[in-house]
């Protein structure tokens, strides 16, 4: 690939573009250790506005052992990541696309923190979540990304399938359901495979209502 393109892949992302995700927690559940992390949807926007569409593909697998592998393609270089469940089949997706976001770093994509670097805060095991983010102060170097905008709200098409996927769960039919979304990599990977992802989620409620 040209290292222009390169370049433009690895511009600094937005605030707004990073998560922090739980990846330790302490013997006395006090603190919980976190990670920087891309928001995967962030990462999709920058690969379709740099290569475009036909640029670049991505493809997921479940592995034996409740993980799931992701391999990215960007024209003919292939990098693969594996992230591992946290609890149960209903973590697939989140599962999913943090091994998207790691095939990602594996080509440089990564937020403007060390990703390496261990930040511990306050936990709350009551409620499953860290009580506050840590505080980075960005040196004053940091540019805000020249790309076009990054629109991190979820399209109505999947927003409809989050609310049918959550009908599954209630229905009991959770792993039935996560086994279908990670065998699409999340939402289908174009219009026709998410409609088709919903039809075959619909299906499987309907049976279930039947059962």
């Amino acid at each position: 690939m040209q290292e222009p393109l390169w370049s433009q892949l690895r511009i600094a992302f937005p605030q707004d573009a990073l998560e922090w995700r739980i990846v330790e927690l302490s013997a006395d559940l006090a603190q919980a250790r976190v990670r920087p992390q891309l928001i995967a949807a962030a990462v999709k926007a920058r690969l379709d506005t740099v290569l475009g569409l036909e640029g670049w593909s991505h493809h997921f697998a479940p592995l034996e052992g409740q993980a799931v592998i992701c391999e990215i393609k960007i024209r003919d270089i292939t990098k693969a990541a594996v992230a591992s469940f946290k609890h149960s089949w209903q973590d697939a997706v989140s599962t999913a696309y943090d091994a998207f976001v790691y095939a990602a770093e594996a080509f440089g994509i990564e937020p403007y923190l060390d990703i390496n670097t261990p930040y511990w805060v306050d936990y709350d095991p009551e409620n499953k979540t860290i009580l506050f983010e840590p505080e980075i102060i960005l040196p004053p170097s940091q540019e805000p990304s020249k790309l076009a905008p990054i629109k991190l709200e979820k399209p109505e098409g999947q927003q409809a399938i989050d609310r049918l996927v959550d009908r599954l769960r209630q229905e009991g039919l959770g792993l039935e359901a996560a086994k279908l979304l990670v065998s699409y990599g999340g939402y289908g990977e174009n219009p026709e495979a998410a409609r088709e992802l919903y039809s075959k989620l619909r299906a499987l409620l309907v049976q279930g209502a039947q059962a």
